[in-house]
This record gives C-alpha cells, sequence and structure tokens, in this order.
C-alpha cells in the first residue's frame, strides 16, 4: 500500500474544508440524494461524498457502506484529490497503490474506484471527492464520466448553496437569494436527468405527477404529455397505479430505492419496463422508467431452460425417493445398518433436491403468470389455525412453540385459501428453522393499511440487519450461505411468499433488526359486501 502524499498546497486546502462547515454535520437531502444519482448512473453498489481532512476521511453523505469513516493513509480519495479530473482506479488489485489496502483485502473488498474532486473557492482548491465503488474490475464508460463530473459540479453547488444560506439565514433577502440559487440548482439537475434515456417522473407523497420527462424510448410513458397535475391514479391502470402508490409510500418511509416490474402491449409488441422509485424529499419521489425488454427475453429463456430440466429431474427424482423409502422401510428386508444409513441420507438428499425443484416450478409458473387463484372470502381465525397445525410437526422437531394469537379483525379477505396456507408455512418454516430451540413464533392477524388486513409472523432468532431487507425477497438471497446451508432451505422460499402476495393484489414487508427477532407480514384485501376487491 502506498499513501497518497499530501496536497501542494495543503494548509490552504483544509482551510477551505473548514471554510465549508460540512465536517460532523448531519446528513442533508440535497447530498444524499446526489450520492443515490450516482450509484444508479455507474452502476455500482457504493457511492460517496467524502471529505479529506488531515488525519481522515469522512462521508458526507453515503450509500451501500455503514461507516462514516476512515483513516487518510487507506483512503482512495487522499490519492484522488491530487488530480485534476476523474480518477479511476479499474482494478485496485492490479495497482501496486492499493493491492494490499485494507478496504480491498477485506470488506468492503474494494475493486474498482473512480472519483471526481470537489473543488471550491476561487482558487478551486479540492476538500474531497463524489466517488463510486465497485467489488468487481470495470471502467465507466464516457457518458457515465460525463455524468459523474457534472454531479461532482452539483455537490459543489450544493456546499456553495449551503454556506451562503448558513451566513445569510438571520435575513430575509438573503433567504431569497438562497432559494434562488436551490432553484437554480435544481434545474441543472433537471437538466442532467434530461440526458439520461430513461424515462422520469417525479411524484408527490399524495400520487399527483408533478413533472415528467419522455424517454428516447417513446415505447416508455408514450401519453405522458397529459400527466403533469394529473394523479397516477388518473394515468397508469389500476392494478399499476395500486402497486406504484404502494411502493411510492414505502420509499418515502424508508428511504430506500424501491423497484417495481410490468409489461405492457405498446404497438403490438410486449414491452418490459422496470420502475426504480426513490426519495428525492421529505414530500416527493422520483421514478425512472427503463425499457428492459431485452434483459427480460433473456431471463425468460434461462427460466424456461430451468424449468424445463426441473421438469425433466422430478419424475425420475421422484422414483428414486419412493424407492429409497421402500428399502429404508424394509419392504425388500432389512439391510445392513451401514447399507441403511446410507439409504436414509440418500433419501433425504433426494428430498432436498425435490423441494428445490418444486419451488423452482412454483417460481417458473408465477413468473409466467400460469398460477390460477381462486379467490373467495376466507376466514383468517381458519387459515392461522391450518397453517400452524401443517407446520406443528417441523415445529416439534425443532423445539420450537407456534402460538397463534386473537384475531381481533373479524373481516375475510378475498384470496385463495391454499394459497395463503402455502406463503403463510413458508414464513413459518423459515422462522422456525431461525428461532432458538425453546422459544416460539407467534402467528397473528391486524389491521392493515388502505382497507387490508395484516398477516404477521413473528419469531425471536437472530434478527435482519436493515441493509438487507430489500433483498430477502429476492430469487435465491440468502444471508449466510453457510448458515443456511446448516439449516435447510433453497433461498426461494420468500422470493414465492412475495410472488404470491402481489398476485392477490397485496403487499409484503418486514421489520427486524438484529438481536431482535425478525417479523414478516403480508396485507391481503379485505372483501366488499359482494366478496369483491376493495
Amino acid at each position: 500500500m502506498i499513501p497518497a502524499p499530501l496536497h501542494p498546497r495543503e494548509d490552504a486546502r483544509l482551510q477551505a474544508l473548514a471554510d465549508a462547515e460540512l465536517l460532523d454535520t448531519p446528513p442533508e437531502a440535497m447530498f444524499d440524494d446526489i450520492v443515490h444519482l450516482a450509484s444508479y448512473i455507474c452502476g455500482t453498489p457504493i457511492a460517496l461524498i467524502s471529505l479529506v481532512d488531515r488525519e481522515r476521511q469522512w462521508f458526507k453523505a453515503r450509500t451501500g457502506i455503514d461507516g462514516h469513516e476512515s483513516t487518510r493513509d487507506v483512503a482512495f480519495c487522499a490519492h484522488a484529490i491530487l488530480d485534476n479530473g476523474l480518477f479511476e482506479v479499474q482494478d485496485a488489485h492490479t495497482d501496486p497503490r492499493f493491492a494490499d489496502n485494507p478496504f480491498v483485502t477485506g470488506a468492503p473488498f474494494v475493486r474498482f474506484y473512480a472519483g471526481v474532486p470537489l473543488t471550491v473557492g476561487d482558487d478551486a482548491l479540492p476538500i474531497g471527492t463524489l466517488c463510486a465503488l465497485d467489488r468487481r474490475p470495470r471502467r465507466l464508460t464516457p457518458e457515465q464520466t460525463e455524468a459523474m463530473q457534472a454531479l461532482a459540479r452539483q455537490v459543489v453547488r450544493n456546499i456553495e448553496v449551503r454556506k451562503a444560506a448558513l451566513r445569510t439565514k438571520a435575513l430575509n433577502d438573503e433567504l431569497q437569494r438562497a432559494a434562488a440559487a436551490l432553484g437554480t440548482s435544481e434545474a441543472r439537475l433537471q437538466a442532467l436527468l434530461a440526458a439520461n434515456p430513461d424515462g422520469m417522473v417525479r411524484v408527490a407523497r399524495d400520487g399527483t405527477v408533478l413533472d415528467r420527462k419522455l424517454s428516447r424510448d417513446r415505447a416508455i410513458l408514450p401519453d405522458a404529455q397529459h400527466m403533469i397535475g394529473q394523479n397516477v391514479a388518473d394515468c397508469f391502470p389500476p392494478r399499476l397505479a395500486r402497486l406504484f402508490l404502494q411502493q411510492l409510500e414505502r420509499a418515502l418511509a424508508s428511504d430506500t430505492v424501491q423497484t417495481l416490474e410490468l409489461q405492457e402491449t405498446v404497438d403490438g409488441r410486449a414491452c418490459d419496463k422496470e420502475l426504480r422509485i426513490v426519495a428525492s424529499g421529505p414530500h416527493e419521489a422520483l421514478a425512472l422508467i427503463r425499457d428492459v425488454t431485452e434483459r427480460k427475453l433473456g431471463e425468460r429463456a434461462k427460466d424456461a431452460f430451468v424449468a424445463t430440466v426441473s421438469h425433466e429431474l422430478r419424475t425420475p427424482l421422484t422414483s428414486i425417493r419412493g424407492s429409497l423409502s421402500l428399502l429404508e422401510h424394509g419392504m425388500v428386508g432389512p439391510l445392513p445398518e451401514e447399507a441403511l444409513e446410507m439409504v436414509q441420507i440418500s433419501r433425504t438428499n433426494a428430498e432436498r433436491l425435490l423441494l428445490v425443484i418444486n419451488d423452482i416450478l412454483d417460481l417458473e409458473k408465477l413468473s409466467a403468470g400460469q398460477i390460477d387463484l381462486s379467490l373467495r372470502p376466507v376466514d383468517p381465525p381458519r387459515v392461522l389455525a391450518s397453517a400452524a397445525e401443517s407446520i406443528r410437526g417441523m415445529a416439534a422437531q425443532a423445539g420450537v412453540e407456534v402460538v397463534v394469537g386473537e384475531c381481533p379483525v373479524g373481516a375475510p379477505v378475498l384470496a385463495d385459501e391454499a394459497r395463503v396456507i402455502q406463503i403463510l408455512n413458508n414464513l413459518l418454516s423459515n422462522a422456525i428453522k431461525f428461532s432458538p430451540r425453546g422459544s416460539r413464533v407467534d402467528l397473528s392477524v391486524e389491521a392493515g393499511s388502505c382497507g387490508r388486513l395484516r398477516f404477521c409472523v413473528t419469531d425471536h432468532g437472530p434478527g435482519i440487519a436493515r441493509e438487507h431487507h430489500a433483498r430477502v425477497f429476492e430469487r435465491f438471497h440468502q444471508l449466510d450461505a453457510s448458515d443456511s446451508r446448516k439449516r435447510g432451505g433453497t433461498g426461494l422460499g420468500l422470493a414465492i411468499v412475495k410472488s404470491l402476495v402481489e398476485e392477490h393484489g397485496g403487499v409484503v414487508g418486514l421489520d427486524s433488526a438484529p438481536g431482535h427477532g425478525s417479523k414478516f407480514w403480508f396485507e391481503l384485501p379485505c372483501c366488499r359486501g359482494g366478496g369483491e376487491r376493495p
């Protein structure tokens, strides 16, 4: 590792940093929004606004990491402030300056770094960087480089606006000047967003469209001209509008990016779209709409291949499991002890393979829209009791008690009862696996939002860190692969839960923290008088 030398005008640079009055200040939306946008544009999991102090670097805004600072001697940004333009490390493992850097050899395992100096004042002294980091080697495209430089200029403008506001907040005329500067800053940011090929919609908390930008691909938001001032409920199909508003509410509540996928027919062809919704203020959010048709075609081809293989495997594997079970139970005569042990191991692993194959086939059917739901009024206490009874054997073997709580809400939900029990079973089995012996898992129902009922499965296990909440419902995602192998599981159960809940027009979520257990929940619409969706 080769630490960066000091800046040629280090004392003046440190004074410029102090004058900025940014060090050790609380998070601010105008900087947080930029790092989220930098992460999105560059396609990197980590983005930072880093300020290089005398002996440390401190992060004014960050996404993708938890820490607030590090020592200066290991900082990539200490090298970047010595450059006039973009400082890029395409593969830190091959760069002698960083090959043995603790951030390269250990968490967060940085392989790629791109940083643009943040220069302030008439002397253009660098006080830090806007940077993007990845865990794999890569390089920025010319468009991404230009966007990063534009965003860095925007950070500097926001710093200048902030300084002006701090110095003149006691005077009304100066406050007006600061507001005008912020308006100019927002206009510049809008110009930057206009260069992005994606469609964009800026939406208020209540769903009112405040602004929009058509994408270069007119298949996305083809009828967007009339949207400004309208509610998304009047612009989108009913199901899409409902899902959009749900994700908007979650984005504003959690300050995390929410993703929504949909398919529409445009000019006679199927068009897949991805909506990424991120809070852009306390009461508004930005939705970026991207055409992902080509990507989805590839995914569907892969899914079709996996489904075909799974179908071909299931029949012979079922036969193998049945034959092993007959051998295990002595149907063809007693087996030697060692042979019986081998048969039991083979039968157990055959059952695990069948579980994986069945989960893959369920997901394939859900992705292809081949799951037919038989929607009828369903009594919540009855499905709670059925789910608890069906899982009781697994719970007893694990030494965990499943407790069904009182159901204070008596309204039925409009759902497929068998699928609701399947959802509950997946959540209960997951909770039991991660519950310590002698503990309990609670199964309950409570009033939800927007006329829905909330079904809850609460355990007292290790809990899940907040940064992992959004990913636990992804396919094959397991927080700790080694732990999951010990406990069993395919990594598909929660993905199936999410898909089935959304097929019902509901939402799924998680409340958890390390050391405090986990509460998985999903909400389903209540019945109206005629058994229809509300």
